[in-house]
């Protein structure tokens, strides 16, 4: 979800129009979205948002941890396209979080 583009998609927590599709536009690109579509939730904090270029790809993530949601939601984009039955960089990239939660919470548990 980049700020400067506009998507078209259906989502289950929208009022769609009569053919299923509905605008999104984010100006505040994909933190923006992730806030919206915890809108309804009650979030612990503000969207998490970091990335990286590397030899030309541009990898996004934002997250958002939510006190009243005892399931994830994952969605991933690939060239701004919805890829809705996941994929490797889905994978790796909720791989790499519980690696990293589970070590962080090891150290807290450690006292270091």
């Amino acid at each position: 979800m980049q700020p400067t583009h506009t998507t078209q998609h259906t989502h289950k927590h929208t009022n769609t129009v009569a053919d299923g599709w509905q605008i999104f536009h984010a100006t505040g690109g994909l933190q923006e979205y992730v806030a919206w579509l915890n809108r309804d939730n009650t979030p612990l904090h503000k969207p998490i948002a970091f990335g990286k270029m590397v030899d030309g790809i541009k990898v996004e993530v934002s997250l958002q941890w939510c006190s009243d949601v005892f399931s994830d939601t994952l969605l991933g984009f690939v060239n701004s396209i919805r890829t809705v039955d996941g994929g490797t960089h889905l994978d790796g990239t909720k791989t790499a979080l519980t690696r990293t939660v589970n070590s962080l919470a090891r150290k807290v548990r450690e006292g270091g």
